[in-house]
């Protein structure tokens, strides 16, 4: 199936496609917004593997990085990251305006995130909010 079927039919536009390598702190992504730019963003990441997220329109995006060992998870302060053009521009700790509750709650999270892997070491775990609802949504967490 090719990329525009897959993005026409399955995803709808907006849609990020991701590379699975060389990628990193949103270098290796493309925002395909509509049909015409498919073939753009097939050019600008060919000859590597690729995935496709929907589009997630966050207001905030909390980062935590967690460790997981043999004896468990323990995770660092939550930060607020800042993305431009996909990609983190900035980062605040403590977050801005975030209450030390939500940020407690984001280090749980991403413990209990980490924990489920098999593997061990250092991940980066992100957690976006959505303006239009009161949930949120964790990323796949990131082996760094």
């Amino acid at each position: 199936m090719e990329l525009k079927e897959v993005a026409g039919n399955l995803l709808c536009y907006p849609f990020m496609l991701k590379s699975r390598t060389d990628a990193y702190d949103g270098r290796g992504n493309f925002a395909v917004m509509s049909e015409s730019s498919v073939s753009a963003a097939a050019k600008a990441l060919a000859n590597r593997p690729l995935y496709a997220e929907r589009w997630a329109p966050f207001k905030l995006k909390l980062a935590v990085m967690a460790v997981r060992t043999k004896d468990g998870s323990i995770a660092f302060p939550t930060v607020e990251t800042i993305h431009e053009n996909n990609i983190c521009k900035f980062v605040y700790a403590p977050p801005r305006g975030v209450s030390s509750t939500i940020c407690q709650k984001a280090q749980d999270l991403a413990k209990k995130a980490v924990s489920t892997l098999q593997g061990k070491g250092v991940y980066g775990v992100e957690i976006s909010s959505f303006p239009t609802t009161r949930c949120s949504s964790i990323n796949r967490p990131s082996p760094t």
